[in-house]
């Protein structure tokens, strides 16, 4: 009885280890084939990246303005990336940073050197100090542009310009540098972002020379919306 018993004991632990075998096994597979080169296949309208495995990936922590997805089509499909997963969308898409084998340089930092995209995540918290630098504040590639003379142009733009006043309500705010709102310069501070500012800081605003960098686009006038709170900044007053 005593030698049934103990038979069965090892029965068990030897179906045990195998299991675990074939779960660590399936665990390991996807790791290795991770570490492996990717190459897009096709760039979408909307900057959706397919890869070679038939997965669909978009970039992290850019915004990508127009021009982009013609240069990757043009220049990154079909060449050996090395893919690191930051995160994923709302939708549950993966958020990735590729980087180009041959060469060592992030497609984000391609992207953002040539001003075909501006530094965002959708993780406020994310910590993208070292994408800025690879920004450039280049006349042909972000115009400085005064915030009384900004014209709509659906490009990237350094504004700057003496804020008119601040509207708070309590899903967005508004820095208005005009009379008009309805025609002049605007911030526009979406809620995700409104809750990670000091609403009294915000309000002091008035009357104080600031910066902000971002896409312009048209609504009710030329508009930038903040992604990040480091989107905006007070600058020194214009002499």
């Amino acid at each position: 009885m005593m030698f049934l018993t103990n038979l069965v004991s090892k029965v068990n632990k030897l179906v045990v280890s195998l299991l675990l075998g074939v779960v660590f096994c399936a665990a390991c597979g996807p790791s290795a084939s991770a570490d492996a080169p990717v190459q897009i296949t096709a760039v979408t309208h909307y900057a959706a990246l397919t890869l070679d495995n038939g997965e669909t990936i978009r970039l992290g922590h850019l915004y990508l303005g127009k021009g982009a997805v013609d240069y990757l089509r043009e220049y990154m499909v079909g060449k050996p990336l090395d893919l690191q997963i930051v995160g994923t969308d709302r939708y549950g898409v993966k958020q990735v940073i590729l980087t180009e084998l041959t060469s060592g340089k992030t497609l984000q930092q391609m992207l953002l050197k040539r001003g075909l995209a501006v530094v965002y995540s959708e993780d406020i918290k994310a910590d993208l100090s070292q994408l800025w630098q690879h920004e450039q504040a280049d006349a042909r590639i972000w115009p400085k542009l005064q915030a009384d003379a900004v014209f709509v142009n659906n490009g990237f733009g350094l504004v700057e310009g003496v804020v008119h006043n601040v509207v708070v309500f309590k899903t967005m705010a508004y820095v208005n540098f005009g009379a008009d709102w309805k025609s002049d310069f605007t911030i526009l501070i979406p809620a995700d972002v409104l809750r990670n500012m000091n609403v009294a800081q915000l309000e002091a605003l008035r009357g104080k020379n600031v910066r902000a960098r971002g896409m312009i686009h048209p609504y009710y006038g030329p508009r930038i919306t903040l992604f990040r709170p480091d989107m905006m900044e007070v600058v020194d007053a214009p002499e």
